[in-house]
């Protein structure tokens, strides 16, 4: 579904894309503008259609995975260090890659398996919050709300202590449509 566009080559046939490519082949003219019309349509109907036209236009502020990066880089330049990172229970979602930071730790995501099926990936996560291997923690809002207990033993809400100036949106593409999530970022507590 990322490249709906192209249905009609796989229609058309690979002669045409080779066509495009510069081969000599010979073949009708309006073969050739039918190619052409037909790829415009695609482009006409499909891009604006797409789900990804949601992210045109957004602002800096609105796309979580940049307003976290601009706060970590923002506290980094203020204590002129750098920054480490951890997406607790979660994908990573960009963050790392908008922040730009390498992942310090070896599970920086969790992945698709279960607790009993990959029990040493949780004890690694329990073990980089006990240890406070990052300076900055992102994780769900709903993994705050369920263990806010373990971890406010640890790390603290970034803005002002304060869960709910800590708490970022985003809207992430999943499947054919958008879903909100609410993450949080803390820091370590000293």
């Amino acid at each position: 579904y990322y490249f709906s566009e192209l249905i009609p080559y796989g229609i058309l046939g690979i002669i045409d894309v080779l066509t495009l490519l510069g081969e000599n082949l010979t073949l009708p003219r309006w073969r050739k503008w039918l190619f052409v019309a037909i790829t415009a349509a695609c482009v006409m109907i499909c891009i604006p259609c797409s789900v990804y036209t949601y992210e045109w236009g957004r602002n800096r502020e609105e796309y979580a995975p940049l307003a976290v990066a601009d706060e970590i880089h923002a506290y980094e330049a203020a204590n002129n260090t750098t920054a480490t990172m951890f997406c607790y229970k979660m994908g990573d979602f960009g963050f790392y890659n908008a922040a730009g930071i390498v992942p310090n730790n070896y599970y920086f995501v969790q992945n698709v398996f279960d607790q009993d099926r990959f029990p040493e990936m949780f004890q690694a996560f329990t073990d980089y919050i006990t240890n406070q291997t990052s300076d900055f923690i992102i994780t769900q809002r709903s993994t705050w709300d369920e263990e806010s207990t373990f971890l406010g033993q640890y790390y603290q809400p970034y803005q002002d202590n304060n869960i709910d100036a800590s708490t970022y949106h985003y809207h992430k593409m999943h499947y054919f449509y958008y879903r909100n999530y609410d993450f949080v970022l803390l820091i370590k507590k000293n």
